[in-house]
């Protein structure tokens, strides 16, 4: 039976149990997000032996060579056993400010933060990793260009939701919270001329919307085509904000697509995404795609951009994983 030493304890490690459940059993209370790997919010470090490989998958060479692993993905082999410890807070995480927080629609709030002061580059659309406490945390898209001042966040707020509740009815302006990150490598990088396909249903428009910023601010010039869904038209959200884009720049156009499409949304039209870039979108070949939003929407809209024409090095994914928001 494979085993876990943690401050100064052995714990045997049920056959096919991660790290993360194995101490969280034992009542070790390890923080932790996703339980996919994504988040990196269970990150710890092994002091004494390896980390089998698939554990460090998504991390950077940094904290690989620190032996930082994904709690959640180390399942260790038969008769295996790692030493490991926890990372501080300090470690992984920054302080923000919340510098303004609003309603985008009846069920999604923007939370703008404060840039840390230390060292936080990144890109519009990669995510961030946003805690409530040290065992509530959450990872959102970043909505913002770095040229903009702020971090910006689209949250669904659930009613019971861990976090999204918490950040709508108890997070202030002025409040300070702790986020990590950022991560993932869904942003703008395409040559100037190309075509672009920017696809997202939901919250998904959160990182689609800072590609978007990030594509004009840098003057690209090739056809930029939007595709939003929706089960209503009344669940789209920044539609002022994008209509204004649309109008001002000629290589922008959107489609606002709707299962259900009432008459104060006359911009939207009743259609499934699916078959609009089955029958209608045309050829996607030489297209860079960027694809957002719940799992189940972007393994399908990569298998149907990819029937389209485009190749699989050029689609880019962020996809969502729900856990309890």
């Amino acid at each position: 039976m494979a085993s876990i030493i943690f401050e100064g304890k052995k714990f045997d490690v049920k056959s096919g149990d991660s790290v993360l459940a194995t101490l969280n059993e034992k009542g070790k209370d390890i923080k932790f997000g996703c339980q996919a790997g994504l988040c990196q919010a269970c990150v710890m470090q092994a002091i004494d032996g390896d980390p089998p490989a698939k554990a460090q998958l998504g991390l950077n060479e940094n904290q690989k060579a620190l032996n930082y692993f994904l709690s959640c993905q180390c399942v260790l082999p038969e008769e295996g056993s790692l030493t490991v410890g926890r990372l501080g807070a300090a470690q992984l995480t920054q302080q923000s400010k919340v510098l303004e927080k609003f309603w985008l629609n009846s069920a999604i709030i923007a939370l703008r933060l404060q840039v840390p002061d230390q060292d936080f580059s990144y890109r519009a659309g990669q995510y961030a990793t946003l805690w409530k406490d040290e065992r509530v945390g959450r990872s959102y898209s970043i909505a913002s260009t770095d040229q903009e001042g702020w971090l910006e966040f689209h949250i669904q707020v659930h009613q019971q939701g861990a976090f999204s509740a918490w950040a709508a009815d108890t997070l202030n302006v002025g409040d300070e919270i702790s986020l990590q990150g950022p991560l993932g490598e869904c942003f703008y990088q395409a040559e100037p001329e190309q075509k672009l396909l920017l696809t997202a249903v939901g919250t998904g428009l959160a990182p689609i919307y800072g590609i978007l910023k990030e594509a004009l601010r840098q003057q690209h010039s090739g056809g930029i085509q939007l595709l939003l869904g929706a089960r209503s038209s009344a669940d789209f959200y920044l539609v002022e904000t994008l209509l204004a884009i649309e109008k001002s720049h000629e290589n922008v156009s959107i489609h606002w697509l709707a299962m259900d499409v009432d008459a104060e949304h006359d911009f939207a039209r009743s259609e499934d995404i699916y078959g609009f870039v089955k029958n209608q979108l045309g050829s996607l070949t030489g297209a860079k795609v960027y694809l957002c939003g719940a799992q189940s929407f972007v393994m399908k809209m990569r298998k149907s951009s990819f029937l389209a024409g485009a190749a699989m090095s050029d689609i880019s994914a962020d996809s969502f994983i729900a856990f309890g928001a």
